[in-house]
């Protein structure tokens, strides 16, 4: 994983005030192509990776992960509010990095890191490092806590978590995107994700590959990570310690082996995945009917963007007009939408 202090999933949506659903968050410019993350860890004056960064942004999906100070600091770095601007408004995105320590700390603390880079910077989600990946049901409720906090935050934020090594597929609902490999390159030639990635989009995980010396070596990674399920990548010829400060030297070639690549950071489940919903509006139970991709959670937000409620997959799942905590949630207007994909949204009226 990366460590301190040098250290290191067009998913989301926004709603308007009062029940009109606003437009989704922007969609990445390339939605049909593999995308790029790129752990930015040298500061904005210090090379040309940020610049880089929003270079390529107009030409591939890109998200930036911004570190100042293994978190964010005790204070706004303007050169990082620069840096971060540049690539936005390219199209890039731009996600804050926190340390979680294996979820052994407080949720809090975390928290109070992710509310610093909300008051700081205009950013479009969170790194979590340091991610648990063993099969402590603590440990797992730990992450999906701290994800649907972020979300109630930031409904539309991106979130990565990073165990950088094989993990389970629990781990899921605590990041929009995994990162289950982050090592050398001549340990990836050697590694396989486990089988029940398969099982789930590309555009769920990240591999990141380190200390590769070729431009052709880069161009392998790149194609082996497609071939194993990854729709994100980055590849670097950096080293340890720190092995994401410095810009790859063969930069424009990744780019454009990222850029020429078939795979798909959408996939075909996602694209036919519909939601419907009934009666609606309703005045108790609303059901719901999920074609293309049945097995996923569908979440209950209020009109702030605030999580009410998880739906657990079903043949026909259904709200009961209750939230998490067994209150019986007011008549207003909510939404629901599929957790981890794109189908679209459904606006829904609850009557009392």
């Amino acid at each position: 994983m990366f460590g301190a202090p040098k250290s290191w999933r067009a998913i989301g949506w926004s709603m308007l005030a009062l029940g009109s659903l606003s437009a989704m968050a922007p969609p990445p410019a390339h939605p049909e192509r593999a995308g790029i993350i790129v752990p930015a860890y040298q500061h904005p004056t210090a090379g040309t990776l940020w610049a880089e960064c929003a270079r390529a942004s107009s030409r591939v999906p890109l998200v930036a992960v911004m570190n100042p100070a293994t978190g964010p600091g005790s204070e706004a770095d303007p050169h990082y509010v620069s840096a971060s601007e540049s690539v936005r408004s390219a199209g890039g995105r731009v996600i804050g990095y926190v340390y979680t320590s294996s979820a052994e700390i407080p949720v809090d603390s975390v928290l109070a890191q992710v509310d610093r880079y909300r008051e700081w910077y205009a950013l479009d989600g969170i790194l979590l490092d340091g991610m648990a990946y063993d099969a402590n049901p603590v440990h797992v409720a730990w992450y999906a806590a701290l994800r649907d906090s972020i979300r109630a935050r930031e409904p539309a934020w991106l979130v990565v978590g990073i165990p950088g090594t094989n993990t389970l597929p629990e781990y899921l609902a605590g990041a929009d995107i995994l990162c289950i490999f982050e090592s050398t390159g001549e340990s990836y030639f050697n590694w396989e994700p486990d089988a029940w990635v398969r099982d789930y989009p590309a555009s769920r995980f990240l591999h990141l590959v380190h200390t590769l010396s070729s431009a052709d070596s880069m161009q392998q990674t790149v194609a082996r990570a497609w071939s194993r399920g990854a729709g994100w990548v980055y590849v670097t010829n950096d080293r340890l310690a720190n092995p994401w400060d410095e810009t790859p030297i063969y930069w424009d070639a990744l780019i454009q082996a990222v850029e020429a690549t078939p795979a798909s950071v959408e996939t075909t489940a996602e694209r036919r995945a519909r939601l419907r919903a009934w009666p609606n509006p309703a005045r108790r139970a609303i059901r719901f009917e999920l074609s293309g991709d049945p097995g996923r959670e569908i979440e209950i937000l209020d009109a702030a963007g605030r999580l009410i409620a998880v739906i657990t997959p079903g043949p026909f799942p259904e709200w009961d007009g209750y939230d998490r905590r067994g209150r019986s949630a007011p008549a207003g207007i909510y939404f629901a939408r599929v957790r981890g994909s794109r189908a679209e949204p459904v606006r829904l009226a609850l009557v009392r």
